[in-house]
Parts: C-alpha cells; sequence; structure tokens
C-alpha cells in the first residue's frame, strides 16, 4: 500500500527531527513525507536541511493557516494522487520500528476499516508531589 504520512509543527525542531529519524528506521517507509510547518522562525526548516530524509517535502504555512486542523488541511492538500493511506504523527513522537506495518496490516485485515490507530506508551517518569504543593 502507499502511503502519505503528514506531521503538523510550530517550533519543535528537535523532537521534529526525533520522529524522523525514528521514520527513517522502519521496516516499511511513507511513499511521501509532508512536514507542514507553522513556524515562526526558520529553525525547522534549517535543521532539515541539514538532515536527509527519502520522500520528505517541506512546506511552511502563512500565519492564517497556523493551528493543527488548518495545518493538516494544508497537508491534505499536498497528498500524492496515488497515496492509498494517509497518516497523522504529532511533531513529537517516536516510533516503535514496525509501526507503519501494523497499521497497514490492520488495514489489510479489516479492509472496511475507515481509521487505525496506534497506542501511546508514556516513558515520562513522574512522582506525585500532594495536592498542596507550591
Amino acid at each position: 500500500m502507499k502511503f502519505s504520512l503528514i506531521i503538523c509543527t510550530f517550533q519543535r525542531p528537535k523532537p521534529l527531527l526525533d520522529l524522523l529519524r525514528s521514520v527513517k528506521l522502519q521496516n516499511v517507509y511513507p511513499n511521501q513525507i509532508l512536514i507542514i510547518d507553522g513556524s515562526l522562525n526558520d529553525d525547522t526548516n534549517q535543521i532539515l536541511k541539514n538532515n536527509s530524509f527519502v520522500n520528505l517535502e517541506y512546506f511552511k504555512v502563512s500565519p492564517e493557516n497556523r493551528g493543527l486542523t488548518k495545518q493538516r488541511n494544508v497537508g491534505i492538500s499536498k497528498i500524492n494522487i496515488v497515496s492509498e493511506i494517509v497518516f497523522f504523527l504529532d511533531d513529537d513522537v517516536v516510533l516503535e520500528p514496525f509501526y507503519f506495518q501494523n497499521i497497514l496490516q490492520a488495514y489489510s485485515d479489516y479492509p472496511d476499516a475507515a481509521g487505525v490507530g496506534g497506542f501511546i506508551i508514556n516513558e515520562s517518569q513522574w512522582e506525585f508531589v500532594g495536592e498542596n504543593y507550591k
């Protein structure tokens, strides 16, 4: 199955780079990666220029197209016509190596599915500090 990946970002070039590095390690790779950037500066574009990712296309949106929903709509308007499936990922996600393969398998197993999602493992460590913490 041919698929596109849309990643909307805003002012988070380092987490985006971590995500793209995890995409690079996938055993099934996107036919198209669309970065839709609403950032106020050029840091995201600069970090992408300094790193190479196959099939990546970068788009900086105008101020009126900033915001997750608007940026996703921009991404959808740029999808390659041969893509059968569109993935949306947040810019701070890091993928397990078989993420795309597992999602695509779900579509093969359930061809009438309108959407498929993964699950989140939050590896952040935190400690409850009580109700009255100041």
